[in-house]
């Protein structure tokens, strides 16, 4: 054996190890891992085929049922039933977890609905939606390539006849897979963590001082809790509405003579938004928000029954400057801290709104004839959903 000969042999040797190497395969995972990551950005901005490829591509290095099942639902969403079907398969068949199982059986199930309901066969990449191409997956109308022109020799005149392979003249159709119309449900949660969301709910605690109400009754201390849904009306501008339920409570006056008691006040409002979020610091926003409430006051010695009453109510408003934090995988956890401040009228109705001669207390003998304000200082959570509101994911990529 040549001196060549042997330095080839090694060469293989040393290539076949180094392929089979820990640090090797590690450097695949990690491509693959980084496919896996642009795909699922693609697939938020909603370019389907290019998720595919990143997924297709993360499938080939590692074999991971995620990646095949990241692949399925790209093709899903994109209309391609038939390779969406053998995709969510290779999952079945590259030993998924239970969870990963269940996910493909649930999609394997759209893709059967939505190809039914298109007339597209899920065997093949044929069969329907409009390919031209026969079981075989040829076209039964272009011309066939082994097939050869004839030729035949009239043995009475000795006339030589050359007959064309019949079909289309113009050749074979070239076989592509076949592209249904891309279903309207999305399926998948978003996974981009840019603080981009649908709907929240959350609650917040806050505390603080101010003043309501004439004479003293009322405290200057404040404190509460608030519970709140926003829906972003405008995800290009990040600009979105909030309605919230806000319970508040002041402490007892120190205008003895003036009868003072505690006051509690619970607002129902709406607000309005805007998240503020800088590039450089993706899971940071600040957010400014104005909105206004209907005030249901009660100062606490009014009862019925030995229950509040809330007979005394006002309008009023609410400005706010909030800064968020998001954590979680797509930024669903966000933890906030804001300023803010409330503020409301004098009490525009009261019990029948009749005199204290009549045995009701107007605004002016509970103190509430005069409006106020409360600066606060609030903390909370919100869950971020990126679904319509209503309905949960029914699967979440991988």
């Amino acid at each position: 054996m040549s001196r060549l000969t042997l330095l080839g042999v090694a060469a293989g040797v040393v290539s076949l190890v180094a392929t089979r190497s820990p640090a090797f395969a590690q450097s695949q995972a990690a491509i693959a891992e980084k496919a896996n990551d642009e795909g699922k950005k693609l697939m938020f901005a909603k370019k389907f085929d290019e998720a595919a490829e990143q997924f297709k591509n993360a499938a080939q290095r590692t074999n991971e049922p995620k990646y095949f099942f990241n692949l399925c639902t790209a093709y899903y969403q994109g209309g391609r039933f038939p390779e969406a079907n053998t995709a969510c398969k290779n999952v079945k068949n590259s030993n998924p977890s239970a969870e990963q199982s269940q996910k493909a059986d649930t999609l394997l199930a759209k893709i059967t609905e939505q190809a039914t309901a298109q007339n597209i066969s899920l065997d093949g990449g044929g069969g329907g939606g409009g390919d031209p191409t026969g079981p075989d997956g040829t076209d039964p109308t272009g011309t066939d390539p082994t097939h050869e022109p004839t030729t035949t020799t009239d043995p009475t005149t000795g006339v030589v006849t050359t007959t064309p392979p019949t079909g289309n003249p113009t050749g074979p159709s070239t076989v592509k897979p076949v592209v249904g119309a891309k279903p309207t449900e999305s399926l998948f949660e978003a996974t981009k963590p840019d603080n981009r969301y649908t709907w929240t709910l959350g609650a917040e605690l806050f505390g603080g001082a101010g003043t309501i109400g004439s004479n003293q009754r009322f405290g200057t201390t404040s404190a509460g809790f608030r519970l709140k849904g926003d829906y972003l009306l405008n995800e290009a501008h990040r600009f979105g509405a909030q309605g919230y339920l806000q319970y508040t409570s002041f402490t007892q006056g120190a205008n003895a003579q003036s009868g003072a008691s505690p006051l509690t006040i619970v607002d129902v409002g709406a607000a309005l938004y805007k998240d503020l979020c800088p590039p450089a610091a993706e899971r940071l926003c600040l957010t400014p928000l104005v909105g206004v409430h209907l005030a249901l006051m009660n100062p606490d010695d009014q009862m019925a029954d030995g229950t509040q009453t809330f007979n005394y109510t006002a309008v009023g408003g609410r400005a706010e400057l909030g800064a968020h934090i998001a954590l979680g995988h797509r930024n669903e956890h966000v933890i906030s801290v804001a300023l803010g401040a409330n503020a409301y009228t004098k009490a525009l109705s009261t019990p029948n709104d009749t005199t204290s001669t009549g045995g009701t207390l107007t605004a002016a003998d509970v103190n509430l004839d005069k409006g106020g304000v409360a600066a606060y200082l609030s903390v909370g959570y919100t869950y971020r959903f990126n679904t319509p509101l209503g309905r949960a994911a029914v699967v979440t990529l991988e």
